[in-house]
């Protein structure tokens, strides 16, 4: 499976490679829609003209679930739970603002949308006990404030967010976790005294991400495919990495977003900026250098003795529907390997829930 999952991520970062020099070729400014000619029989439509930006004016409530018992339910270790709660903003153009400056290209044309948020992660060994093996991952909580910016172009997406909260104690992820195992009945962590110590945490995220649609057929009611190259860079005392993939989509309507947004994996995604109905199911993978992972190297005054996976992948599968600004997600994403000696990957659900008003 491993090997499997290698052979699908070259095909994707190269695919990365492709859709990016589209980029370079392809001016992202407003356009008006160009006429397309009469589909011939059974012809496949590759139009990548750019579409023309028209705001979104409404707001969003969203709601982000990682768990791994969303996979299965009897696993509870590594990254076994995350949660965020976000207000998004309506469109606005800050082409003629300080806004504008938000961006590495300020002076491209765009829309863009604000986020605040909440966002708490749960970090767990493999063991439940209170005699915590060093060699396993340690316990470990993260809880932050966080906003963003996201800037739409014609056919790219480019998100900058930054985060501000604790890791450990602090964080409160034992009592979290403790809270919903008691309600679900579920057993108890016991090790929570040795977890991370108290940290101020400070992270900055930059994902970028580019729509090179692949084709369109009419008679199959629009069924379409698209591919979403992306690359993200992350610099912070919580996590500093870069990484480059792809997503793949299928579907109707795919232009009502730039996928699926997630918590802590993969790319960033958008929230829909179109009221028609969207349907599509979606794979993709990412390549990942890791740098810093506190959650695996511990404090950073105060290390542990894991040896990080410098080279790691997630890659996911996912499904998603969306209907005036309405729309419900659900992803598996498998995480590679994080440290020597961990299990040789790591899988879990996401449950994205986003309400328009």
């Amino acid at each position: 499976m491993i090997y499997r999952n290698i052979r699908f991520l070259v095909f994707l970062l190269i695919a990365t490679v492709i859709g990016l020099s589209q980029e370079i070729k392809t001016s992202d400014d407003i356009k008006s829609p160009s006429t397309q000619e009469a589909d011939k029989a059974d012809a496949k439509d590759l139009d990548n003209a750019p579409q023309t930006l028209n705001p979104y004016k409404k707001s969003f409530f969203t709601i982000l679930s990682d768990n791994d018992a969303y996979y299965n339910p009897y696993t509870d270790y590594y990254y076994t739970a995350g949660t965020a709660l976000v207000y998004t903003t309506k469109e606005f153009d800050f082409s003629h603002s300080f806004g504008r400056f938000f961006s590495l290209n300020a002076s491209n044309k765009r829309l863009s949308r604000l986020s605040f948020g909440i966002h708490q992660d749960i970090y767990t060994p493999i063991k439940r006990g209170a005699n915590v093996d060093i060699r396993d991952f340690p316990y470990g909580g993260f809880l932050a404030f966080e906003s963003s910016i996201a800037n739409r172009r014609a056919n790219s997406l480019e998100v900058i967010k930054l985060q501000i909260g604790m890791i450990g104690p602090s964080a409160l992820a034992k009592e979290t976790q403790k809270l919903i195992h008691i309600i679900t009945k579920n057993p108890i962590f016991y090790g929570w005294d040795t977890q991370l110590q108290n940290e101020f945490a400070l992270n900055l995220y930059y994902d970028f991400i580019y729509r090179y649609n692949l084709f369109s057929i009419k008679k199959l009611g629009g069924l379409s495919m698209d591919i979403l190259p992306t690359i993200a860079i992350s610099i912070g005392n919580v996590a500093t990495n870069a990484s480059a993939g792809s997503r793949i989509r299928l579907g109707y309507n795919l232009d009502v977003d730039f996928g699926s947004p997630k918590i802590n994996t993969s790319s960033s995604g958008s929230l829909p900026y179109l009221d028609a109905f969207s349907f599509y199911i979606f794979a993709g993978a990412v390549g990942k250098y890791v740098i810093r992972d506190a959650f695996i190297q511990g404090n950073s005054f105060n290390p542990r003795d894991l040896k990080l996976e410098n080279a790691t992948y997630n890659a996911e599968l996912g499904i998603s529907l969306s209907y005036k600004g309405f729309s419900l997600s659900y992803v598996f994403t498998q995480v590679g390997r994080g440290f020597k000696g961990a299990l040789p990957y790591h899988n879990f659900g996401s449950l994205i829930l986003n309400f328009a008003f």
